[in-house]
């Protein structure tokens, strides 16, 4: 099987962002003493959902969202919806939720559920507003780490 290198980019990009997730999820020792300004600032970033984030986007049901920002385009960059929260379900679950409600929700999924027992995943889809999407999944503990990245088409 061969790759191009568009699909050897998407990969590099996606495993990096992996590793980015897994990596907040252990603060360093000496960062994660318990100071009041340290607490509220932990309590200050559980936020809510960009401006205009697409209501038909299928959530899991007890999705906490952690952070979720709108970044505007420009001649450098393009528009994003990025994502970020936790779900209780497991990553093979979470994936196969992914895979069955993106559709009826209106959006192009690329692949196959991965198989079960996976302890991270990548879904990526499309549709007519959005392009390049992706849905990455890692587990945490108890907790699924999720990932939603939504490009906005030119």
């Amino acid at each position: 099987m061969r790759l191009n290198i568009y699909q050897l980019l998407r990969f590099w990009f996606s495993a990096t962002l992996l590793v980015m997730m897994a990596a907040c999820d252990f603060p360093d020792a000496d960062k994660s003493a318990a100071h009041p300004d340290n607490l509220s600032t932990k309590q200050q970033s559980v936020s809510q959902l960009p401006a205009n984030f697409p209501a038909d986007f299928p959530l899991p049901s007890d999705f906490t969202i952690t952070e979720g920002q709108f970044t505007k385009g420009d001649a450098m960059t393009q528009a994003n919806f990025l994502v970020r929260g936790t779900s209780s379900m497991g990553v093979s679950e979470l994936a196969t939720f992914y895979h069955t409600r993106l559709p009826k929700a209106g959006y192009t999924v690329q692949g196959q559920p991965p198989p079960l027992g996976r302890t991270n995943a990548l879904v990526y889809f499309r549709s007519k507003k959005f392009r390049d999407c992706s849905v990455q999944l890692s587990s945490a503990g108890a907790k699924t780490n999720i990932l939603i990245s939504l490009p906005l088409r030119d």
